[in-house]
């Protein structure tokens, strides 16, 4: 940040490493916000046994989203250039 304060431009590792913490940090916000939106009605209109399936699904999404998808955005930002 301190190369930022005086050129006005960030190096391509700067600019990966904010992909990188951004899409984290928003695969962590669509799990937490999106799902509380989504369990609750289902719960309120289907009942609680539909709560336990949602409760597995985002258990899978979870595990799918910070394992796969965080490696695999790691893999892409922090790659060595040719």
């Amino acid at each position: 940040m301190v190369q930022l304060n005086k050129t006005g431009k960030v190096t391509r590792a700067e600019v990966m490493l904010m992909i990188q913490m951004l899409s984290n940090s928003g695969m962590l916000l669509l799990n937490t916000i999106g799902f509380t939106f989504v369990k609750f009605p289902t719960q309120l209109f289907f009942g609680p046994l539909t709560g336990v399936f949602l409760l597995a699904f985002e258990e899978f999404i979870q595990y799918l989203c910070f394992s796969l998808l965080s490696s695999l955005i790691a893999m892409f930002c922090f790659r060595k250039q040719r």
